[in-house]
């Protein structure tokens, strides 16, 4: 007689879903001792809200097939979000140039950045570096197009896809 043992879930994922008027609360399971048998294991796709169980495999190595079929259960097209950014909500936000944020946030990019020219001028690569706070202030004064926003924690930083754009076909 095979002894019957208590399933055990081992980890849950928890999937965001892009599309929450579809209702879905998308999981990823691992659990050992599946539907009682003692040596059986499963990875699997499930929907917690209805129990609905989308894919399973008794293979925990199967798990990155499990994770790319609830990708495939939403076209490209009508995905939303990127990266855990809205799509657009970044193009809402005000950008401002070095000049116009805050001294407080100048000074900081200034020593950030001195700093970083101070640990350079100790390579050859950057023995050209005489003084490193006037080489910061000079370097951060070619921000002088829209490049700064706040971010949630109210410091003014720099976007660097924004100086892609803006620079695109400038020199020095």
């Amino acid at each position: 007689m095979t002894k019957s043992r208590i399933p055990e879930i081992l980890d849950r994922v928890y999937l965001k879903n892009p599309r929450p008027s579809d209702n879905f609360n998308l999981a990823i399971e691992f659990i050992t001792h599946h539907e009682g048998k003692e040596d059986e294991d499963c990875v699997r796709l499930i929907d917690l809200n209805t129990g609905e169980v989308f894919v399973q495999s008794q293979y925990f190595s199967d798990a990155q097939e499990i994770i790319g079929y609830a990708s495939s259960l939403y076209p490209k097209h009508d995905r939303h979000f990127m990266f855990g950014w809205k799509k657009d909500d970044f193009g809402k936000k005000e950008l401002r140039t070095f000049q116009d944020i805050p001294i407080e946030d100048q000074l900081r990019h200034i020593t950030e950045m001195a700093h970083n020219l101070a640990t350079d001028m100790r390579t050859d690569m950057g023995s050209h570096i005489e003084n490193p706070v006037l080489e910061a202030t000079q370097l951060m004064q070619q921000y002088n197009f829209p490049c700064f926003y706040l971010d949630d924690d109210g410091d003014w930083q720099i976007d660097m896809d924004v100086n892609n754009t803006y620079l695109k076909g400038q020199t020095k």
